[in-house]
């Protein structure tokens, strides 16, 4: 019941195949909406002869096809004759269209009579409705996709979406006063993937529920979607769905339920990985995803991706047999991709390797979660390493001369936590800590897979606490001096070095940082000393101790042109234009950053970046420009967590500018709140020293004072220091963290 909606793409798109073929058959998944748009598409058309419609999904058998047509259509039967002969007797020369809806499960008897039809009969023109297509000639196909969902939740994201506009129109046939927050509604549409039959199903359990509690539970919409009010194959989602299932084959289905344990999407190579064993073949895979595609259960996505709506993964994931066995695969694929993606990172295939993860993100999220709680199971040979003397093989060979002691139980949580700790740093870093913090209570593990895990903790951590970040850093270096590794040695000591920044503590950052130099040299290993140079120097920069750090980034520098690692190579470009404009030098500011590509950079070297072009603008006078640029360096971070991190060289040094901007403009009372409240950033966000643009600021601080009168300046000083960093943030006229 009810008008169509969201469809007028669609229909502008069949007539128009209707036009020009005579064969036009919509696929689509289950409850997607075929029926219905079929029947207006149907009714649009107004041939001569008028529309015959047939409703094959309760035709049993093949022989039981050209009789259903000849009833649906009233044409007179010949009782000594074959009714496909009587059927195309009766349509002749007459131009009219046939609508069979629900040609999947006799498919091969319905090619055969409309294969014959459209041969004698030639005004005749067929619209089909089918879980695959009918693979004849002249056939025109129109794949019919689920609704698009709400971007946002909000009243004009639900009704800009036409799953939204669907819900909103079927809620208000039962209310028409029907009122609801936009954001119960964004939840239903997106969490039923858009899906019409779905949609129109949850709103009929409005009568009982709130649309809140609906949302609530569409974890179960196999059987929360159902109502009596409709016809059999429509009455709840498994209804429609187990349609189409019951036509697979038993190979069809094995591959159906195997890929369950997908989420957002999979590549073909995925799907082979995880789904084919010695029962299996990939060659069977292979087929299985091709006819799942045809059949509509699986949707083919832009950019060689499948993936399956959550109503029929849900289908899927009750029939999958052996979980424990395919769910292991899935987790030892996705951790072999992001151990790939971690040695492939450097230089110019970083870009590329962030959006595969991002990509992958849902499916690395449920592998690293099964990992972690699998425990005494190792996800490569599924067998259990505790107490085996033997070195297992079933770690990476770049790994296995580190591992001498016997695998630890979670050891694939860690290697995962090993691969993925760079990644997390651009995304999910709030999600990613509560993992690692679990994972980390666990005693003990391989020493080369705990040390990356903890560096990469410590790095996270660095963005929410400085205690905790050091409380990682000291542990991995424990280790590494235990373990006699240098290599984690250097790293955790240049860590420990950035961690004492916060603190102020500049004897421990110079200590740190001239022992992490020294090993690197010692290391011998281009790439980590090449780190420890652009960091330390970085952190001493900030600290007040330029002596040597310009020829550190420069040999930095040269190592990284050395290893090809553009990325590197205009990091360290990024740390020249902040140290440079800490100490007011416009000329070193403008040539760092004129060599600077911000592309796949780390939130944090992004907002660097801008800060520094803000700061030229400020000196240059251009001062149009300051707000934009301030802006694009707090929206590359603003969704992040970053913590003290943010508070001492982003959000603190915004605040800053963003007064000496105000200073320029003539209202000095306005940029003396900004400036104090930029030293109340600083604590808020955890760091305890204070910002590296201190001494900058400072010079900003004299002015005022001497601009301003004492009380005057006095109660700007207090009404700074009162406002929290959001406040002040909006009162500078720039974008407030989430």
């Amino acid at each position: 019941p009810g008008t169509l909606v969201g469809r007028t793409a669609d229909l502008t798109t069949i007539a128009a195949l209707l036009t020009d073929h005579r064969l036009v058959t919509l696929i689509g998944p289950p409850g997607v909406g075929k029926t219905r748009l079929a029947l207006e598409a149907a009714s649009a058309t107004h041939p001569p002869a008028g529309v015959g419609v047939i409703w094959l999904g309760s035709v049993e058998t093949p022989d039981s096809v050209a009789p259903a047509l000849l009833t649906a259509l009233g044409a007179p039967g010949d009782p000594h004759g074959d009714p496909l002969t009587s059927v195309t007797r009766w349509l002749d020369r007459r131009r009219a269209l046939l609508l069979l809806d629900n040609c999947e499960h006799l498919i091969a008897e319905v090619r055969r009579v409309i294969a014959a039809l459209l041969t004698a009969c030639p005004n005749l023109r067929v619209l089909a409705t089918s879980r695959e297509l009918l693979g004849l000639g002249d056939e025109r196909v129109h794949l019919i996709r689920p609704l698009d969902v709400p971007a946002a939740d909000t009243p004009e994201a639900v009704t800009a979406s036409g799953a939204g506009r669907l819900f909103l129109a079927r809620a208000r046939q039962i209310d028409p006063e029907f009122e609801v927050p936009a954001a119960d509604v964004a939840r239903v549409c997106r969490a039923v993937d858009g899906l019409p039959l779905a949609i129109e199903l949850a709103v009929g359990r409005l009568r009982a529920f709130s649309a809140a509690q609906v949302a609530d539970r569409l974890d179960q919409q196999l059987d929360l979607l159902a109502s009596t009010r409709t016809g059999p194959r429509h009455r709840s989602l498994r209804a429609a769905v187990d349609w189409s299932h019951v036509l697979l084959s038993e190979t069809e289905r094995l591959v159906f339920a195997r890929l369950a344990v997908f989420r957002d999407g999979f590549t073909l190579e995925a799907a082979e990985a995880v789904c084919a064993d010695d029962g299996l073949s990939a060659t069977a895979v292979l087929d299985g995803l091709g006819t799942l595609v045809e059949r509509s259960l699986v949707l083919a996505e832009p950019g060689s991706r499948y993936r399956m709506l959550v109503a029929l993964r849900q289908y899927a994931e009750e029939r999958l047999v052996e979980p424990a066995a395919i769910r292991a695969r899935h987790a030892r694929y996705f951790c072999r991709l992001a151990e790939q993606a971690n040695e492939e990172r450097r230089g110019s295939r970083r870009g590329h390797w962030l959006g595969v993860l991002r990509e992958e993100y849902a499916n690395l999220r449920v592998a690293t979660a099964w990992a972690l709680a699998a425990g005494e199971r190792c996800v490569d040979c599924d067998a259990s390493h505790r107490g085996s003397d033997a070195q297992p093989r079933c770690l990476p060979s770049s790994l296995r001369s580190s591992v001498q002691t016997p695998a630890h139980p979670h050891e694939v949580a860690l290697r995962f936590a090993a691969a993925l700790c760079w990644f997390w740093r651009h995304t999910a870093i709030g999600e990613a800590l509560a993992w690692l913090r679990r994972l980390l209570e666990i005693p003990d593990g391989p020493p080369e897979l705990l040390s990356r895990a903890l560096i990469g903790a410590g790095f996270l951590s660095l963005r929410a606490s400085v205690d905790e970040a050091e409380g990682y850093f000291q542990a991995a270096l424990d280790l590494a001096e235990k373990q006699g590794t240098e290599k984690w040695q250097v790293l955790a000591l240049s860590c420990l070095a950035s961690v004492r920044v916060y603190r102020g503590d500049r004897r421990a950052v110079a200590e740190f940082g001239r022992q992490a130099v020294a090993l690197a040299r010692a290391h011998g290993e281009p790439y980590s000393l090449a780190r420890t140079l652009m960091a330390c120097a970085l952190t001493r920069g900030h600290i007040g101790d330029l002596d040597g750090v310009a020829a550190d980034l420069d040999e930095a520098q040269a190592l990284f042109l050395g290893l090809g690692d553009r990325f590197g190579g205009t990091e360290v470009e990024v740390a020249r234009a902040e140290l440079a404009w800490i100490y007011g030098d416009a000329d070193a500011v403008a040539r760092a950053l004129g060599a600077v590509e911000v592309a796949g950079f780390a939130p944090a070297a992004v907002a660097s970046y801008w800060l520094s072009h803000a700061w030229l603008a400020l000196h240059e006078g251009r001062h149009d420009q300051v707000p934009g640029h301030l802006r694009d360096g707090l929206a590359a971070v603003l969704d992040q967590h970053e913590g003290p991190y943010a508070a001492q060289r982003i959000l603190g040094p915004a605040l800053d500018l963003a007064a000496a901007l105000a200073a320029t403009q003539d209202r000095p009372v306005h940029a003396a709140i900004l400036l104090h409240a930029a030293d109340v950033t600083l604590t808020s966000g955890g760091a305890f020293a204070e910002r590296p643009q201190v001494r900058w600021a400072n010079g900003l601080r004299t002015r005022l004072h001497v601009t301003l009168a004492a009380d005057s300046y006095a109660w700007a000083a207090a009404r700074g220091r009162a406002m929290s960093t959001a406040e002040a943030l909006r009162y500078a006229g720039l974008p407030v963290p989430p």
